[in-house]
Parts: C-alpha cells; sequence; structure tokens
C-alpha cells in the first residue's frame, strides 16, 4: 500500500518547503495544502501536489477570524471526501 500524506499550514514560510521535501523522500505521494506559498530557493520536489486552501488575511482581528474559519471549512471538507486516507500533519 503506498505512503500518502497530507500537509497543512496555511501561511507557510520557507522552512516548511523543506520540510515538505523531506516528507516526500519518505512517502509515494504528499499533498501541500497552503493559502499563500512563498517563492523558495528550492523547488518541491515532483512528488509534491499543490492544493490551494483559502488564504490567511492579516488585516483586522474580524478578518483574521473569518478567514481562519472559512479554512477550516474548507480543509474539512477537503479531509473528509478528498483526503480520507492519508496521513496527517497539520501546522
Amino acid at each position: 500500500m503506498a505512503k500518502r500524506i497530507v500537509i497543512i499550514n496555511q501561511l507557510p514560510g520557507y522552512l516548511f518547503g523543506d520540510i515538505t521535501n523531506a516528507f516526500a523522500r519518505e512517502y509515494d505521494e504528499v499533498v501541500f495544502m497552503a493559502g499563500k506559498v512563498p517563492l523558495m530557493n528550492e523547488a518541491l520536489d515532483a512528488k509534491v501536489t499543490l492544493q490551494k486552501i483559502f488564504p490567511y488575511n492579516r488585516n483586522s482581528t474580524l478578518k483574521r477570524f473569518f478567514s481562519w474559519i472559512a479554512c477550516s471549512i474548507h480543509i474539512s471538507w477537503l479531509l473528509f471526501f478528498k483526503y480520507r486516507k492519508y496521513d496527517l500533519l497539520l501546522s
């Protein structure tokens, strides 16, 4: 059976790209869920599939709250219907 993992970070930094690439060496399939992906020095591994999620909005407390709620619902939907049998790493 193939080893598959979903890595979730709504607003990742450069280090998270390196972490994702490290998981790509150990897993057969890696899905990286992110709202915005920063430009990285090293590209993501070919085994990594990028799944866009609702981005985090830091403009105000209210926008932070609603963007977090919308993203949580979006992630829950994807995990329940599309990535049900995957391992999970949340950040």
